[in-house]
């Protein structure tokens, strides 16, 4: 349960640093995004203080929990901006998972009259769900003891032979082949 809850707690941390960036663009409705940026690094650092210690390493079972926690808890501090702009608790948590799955639907009328707060928030859930977590998730489970083909193995029921290169090797290839 502890390693769970580091990462979780390490995942809060994340995603709220984006929401301090647009605090301090100042582009518009910017007090969601620096109350909701002081509650989620609060809990998401309260998380990892809780399960520091111990090596984090996980089981099959622990990797399945793990990916569905994170889905709640990121929809749950992408919901945040949202409700506290004002939008009803439904419709933040719609937009919020809209974003992060990028389905790219809404319940927002009149984009263009919206703060570019909110506007920023929106397109980078969009891009946090298509590409965001992907990459990070292949690029940095292999150093969280998290092998590609541990997770091959949860998903298959076939045993085969390496034919590839490693998930963390194409992932960081492909970051560095995409940013420069």
């Amino acid at each position: 349960m502890r390693p769970i809850l580091f990462v979780n707690g390490a995942v809060l941390a994340i995603i709220s640093l984006p929401l301090l960036i647009i605090e301090m663009l100042n582009r518009g409705a910017d007090q969601p995004f620096l109350k909701a940026f002081g509650m989620i690094i609060f809990v998401g650092l309260g998380l990892m203080l809780a399960a520091r210690g111990g090596s984090i390493r996980f089981s099959n079972k622990q990797i399945f929990v793990l990916t569905a926690s994170i889905w709640v808890t990121l929809t749950s501090a992408a919901t945040l901006p949202f409700w506290i702009y004002g939008m009803s608790l439904s419709d933040a948590v719609f937009e919020a998972t809209s974003g992060i799955t990028t389905t790219g639907a809404t319940v927002l009328v009149g984009l263009d009259d919206l703060p570019n707060s909110i506007l920023m928030w929106r397109a980078f859930l969009q891009w946090l769900g298509g590409i965001g977590i992907v990459v990070t998730a292949i690029a940095l489970l292999p150093f969280l003891g998290i092998g590609g083909m541990q997770l091959f193995r949860t998903e298959s029921s076939e045993t085969s032979e390496k034919e590839l290169p490693s998930a963390a090797k194409l992932a960081s290839t492909t970051m560095w082949y995409i940013w420069f």
